[in-house]
């Protein structure tokens, strides 16, 4: 584009001299559009991490601070991207007067680096996220290695990118090129493509590790699975940075540069799909939440027996003055249910309850590091006490305890050994 530019420059052309159909093509719609959705759904998974971080668990971690930063940097992509589209981007490169190639210029020099950021600071939370959870893992340390190697190749990119020109305001202001030192184009492009080749390996890299990370973790093999289907979903994220790769080898030959923005799109995907990918596992707790509400809800609307033992009371055999008020209210005040769990590393039961939250508070309970050394038997142990108390009926009354306290049959404790 800044050959294009720099013929323009030097060739007096007016763009009111082109067919007016032609010069007001656009595709601004479609273009903002896209990013516009992916931005929403970005920014919404960030806000609901941090209502789960701050509401659900036990606040906001390095990873989260992390994460955060990359949404401002998301904040910035899309502010400049809009820019982009008021000064030239989805219209015709002909069509566009050169009054405004400076603005445009500096939207895409900002736009860039807030992506070089946002970008590494999202595979740099995800690290941080996966140290948490495998505090004894093996694989800590190269966890670590890989954060420290990203805070490194992003700071040489911005130095790239920042200082492509010398002054610096000649990588927009077209007029200062003549006596700027910069890069050459084809100089400059193959800097990206290496740079962009780093990115997608290392998206690879972020995106395999929970797969032999959390292949051994003690949970059945169903939510083995889902965890390393959850956090793998960074592939997504590869898959968006290889087509902006494709289109990047050929980007110096693209005719209408601002007119054929693919290469523009794909890379606001990119880092708005990482951004989606990385958060998604640590909603699974609000997921849990929802699901378990809307599981009690129907249950309380069931009138079905339960498989426990203890038979809900049909209406029949309630007081005759009791008959005013409300069914589920007579109930609950009827009867006291206290239920009290005693164990450790509870992962999963016969019934199918695998789990809850993996996240923050749960990752011992989960278990998520190599359990490969440890010895002896792995015996789960729970220990349930149940007990349903009355101060309403009055045959109950006479099985008062000497404490005062009305007990409608025998306290049960259950012991599973799983």
């Amino acid at each position: 584009m800044l050959r294009k530019l720099l013929a323009r420059q030097n060739v007096a052309f007016d763009p009111s001299t082109l067919d007016p159909v032609y010069r007001a093509e656009t595709k601004v719609p479609q273009i903002l559009t896209i990013q516009g959705v992916l931005f929403a759904l970005s920014s919404a998974v960030v806000l609901l991490r941090v209502y789960v971080r701050v509401f659900m668990l036990n606040g906001l971690s390095i990873d989260d601070y992390v994460m955060l930063s990359a949404a401002l940097c998301s904040v910035g992509t899309m502010t400049t991207f809009v820019g982009e589209t008021y000064h030239g981007l989805g219209r015709h490169f002909l069509a566009i007067d050169m009054e405004d190639f400076p603005t445009f210029g500096k939207y895409i020099f900002f736009n860039a680096i807030f992506l070089v950021t946002g970008i590494s600071l999202v595979k740099i939370s995800l690290g941080f996220f996966l140290l948490r959870v495998a505090q004894h893992s093996r694989w800590r340390k190269f966890i670590i290695f890989m954060i420290a190697f990203l805070v490194l190749f992003t700071l040489a990119s911005l130095g790239t990118l920042i200082f492509q020109c010398l002054p610096v305001a000649a990588a927009w202001d077209m007029n200062l090129r003549p006596t700027a030192k910069c890069l050459t184009p084809n100089t400059y492009l193959h800097i990206g493509i290496f740079n962009s080749s780093v990115n997608i390996a290392t998206d690879v890299i972020f995106a395999t590790i929970p797969i032999p990370m959390f292949f051994k973790i003690q949970v059945k093999m169903r939510r083995k699975i889902i965890l390393m289907v959850i956090l793998g979903l960074g592939y997504f994220a590869c898959g968006a940075a290889v087509a902006k790769l494709v289109l990047q080898t050929s980007f110096n030959k693209n005719k209408d540069p601002t007119w054929n923005t693919d290469y523009y799109t794909w890379n606001g995907v990119e880092f708005q799909v990482g951004i989606l990918t990385t958060c998604l596992p640590t909603l699974r707790p609000l997921f849990k939440s929802l699901y378990d509400g809307s599981k009690a809800f129907t249950s309380r609307r069931s009138r079905s027996r339960p498989t426990n033992g203890y038979y809900m009371q049909d209406d029949s055999n309630l007081p005759l003055s009791s008959y005013g008020n409300n069914r589920a209210s007579i109930i609950r005040d009827k009867y006291n249910v206290r239920v009290s769990a005693r164990g450790s590393n509870v992962i999963g039961d016969d019934a199918g309850n695998d789990g809850d939250n993996w996240d923050r508070d749960t990752v011992n309970e989960y278990n998520l590091s190599d359990s490969s050394g440890r010895k002896g038997s792995a015996r789960i142990m729970r220990t349930t006490e149940i007990s349903v108390l009355s101060d309403a009926n009055a045959d109950a009354r006479s099985l008062a305890t000497s404490e005062g306290t009305s007990r409608l049959g025998p306290q049960r404790r259950a012991t599973e050994q799983l």
